[in-house]
């Protein structure tokens, strides 16, 4: 058996997709959290940790895929080709170390209970019946939604994505991807500007608002090397914890504490000083002039703002992804909207469900756009999978 030895470890954070996985990089990162000496496995390209449900569990053994012990049974990840102890784990999880799970891994584990509760994995009544108690409340929601019928055209080449037809006014049809075709259509409703950045202008923005915390506090042994894009605990919940108390003046700064000139200066100046260096995103890759950028921000609203950068700040990790794929907004009418885009067979993962909810719960205006081929017959799109 190969074994991988972490000098420094006796708890891992551990991120639930699929079963809980951490990355070789994440690891090396780690060096403020320590676990002896554990044996380590690798399943399809994941790190599977058995006994270790999330932060706080034993690593008891991590094994690499297909090198086996004599004594050990073969090691999966949190699949269903062991039941039994997946059901167990889950339960474990969620009796034991429930705080320190994130709502994505509650979310992650829960869509795992409801499968193991099927009749097909004939899981004793005992097990099911607990799974069912222990299980916190489901993501799924109603959203709002709008939905664009057009028509569409099936590339035969392998990979290639499914094109809409869009009649421009001079009577040419041009056939654009399924967020350019939402665009589009977001237009001719009130939104005549708009970006397909998958958060990254939210992202952008938070960088340059939060640069001096990020790059010029001092933390102990967060930067070990001048080519670091992010401190070492930029990505662990101890990022929030080290720097809390000027992280809470600063939300309140941007919410209502500084006057718009200074916001604005300080979008501008930090655009200026640091669009062209490394950092959490490639700035200047984001939006060309900080001009786009501070017209974007200022139809969201600097209350909505706020929120979004506090859920971001508390763990960069696991909130970095599954923001909706536009922001549009109208100047003008200082008004905005978050729009996830989904094509047809197109279903919401419980990252994005998350963020859906949360910004409609902070009093943002947010939707799923659902961009279908005429033909398509309509189906019942309040809920999602974890695809």
């Amino acid at each position: 058996m190969r074994v991988i030895e972490f000098e420094h470890l006796n708890r891992i954070e551990v991120e639930v997709a699929e079963c809980i996985a951490l990355s070789v990089q994440d690891v090396q990162a780690l060096n403020h959290i320590s676990v002896g000496t554990a044996e380590t496995a690798c399943l399809d390209g994941m790190f599977v940790m058995e006994g270790c449900c999330a932060a706080g569990f034993g690593v008891d053994s991590i094994t690499v895929a297909g090198e086996t012990s004599p004594d050990r049974e073969p090691q999966t990840s949190l699949t269903l080709r062991r039941p039994l102890w997946a059901a167990k784990l889950i339960i474990k999880a969620f009796t034991e170390d429930r705080d320190h799970l994130s709502d994505i891994q509650l979310q992650e584990l829960l869509h795992r209970g409801k499968m193991l509760n099927r009749k097909t994995y004939n899981l004793p009544p005992l097990y099911h019946d607990e799974i069912v108690s222990l299980s916190p409340p489901s993501c799924d929601r109603v959203w709002p939604q709008d939905v664009i019928d057009c028509k569409s055209m099936t590339s035969q080449e392998p990979g290639r994505r499914r094109m809409y037809a869009h009649q421009c006014e001079n009577g040419d049809v041009n056939y654009l991807t399924v967020e350019q075709t939402a665009l589009q259509y977001y237009r001719t409703v009130g939104f005549p500007d708009g970006e397909h950045c998958e958060g990254n202008l939210i992202i952008a923005s938070f960088c340059l608002l939060f640069w001096d915390i990020i790059y010029e506090d001092y933390v102990k042994g967060t930067f070990v090397s001048k080519v670091q894009s992010a401190p070492l605990d930029m990505y662990s919940s101890h990022f929030y914890k080290n720097r809390e108390r000027r992280i809470k003046r600063r939300l309140s700064d941007i919410e209502h504490k500084w006057t718009e000139e200074i916001f604005r200066r300080r979008l501008f100046d930090r655009w200026t000083l640091h669009s062209h260096e490394t950092s959490l995103c490639s700035l200047d890759a984001v939006v060309d002039k900080p001009e786009r950028l501070y017209n974007a921000i200022t139809c969201i609203g600097r209350d909505v703002l706020g929120k979004i950068f506090e859920r971001l700040v508390k763990n960069f990790k696991y909130y970095r992804s599954g923001f909706p794929d536009l922001i549009v907004w109208n100047l003008p009418e200082k008004k905005a909207k978050f729009v996830e885009v989904k094509s047809e067979n197109d279903k919401l993962s419980i990252k994005q469900k998350l963020w859906l909810n949360y910004l409609i719960e902070i009093g943002a205006n947010a939707a799923v756009c659902h961009v279908e081929p005429k033909s398509s017959k309509k189906k019942n799109r309040t809920t999602g999978n974890n695809s």
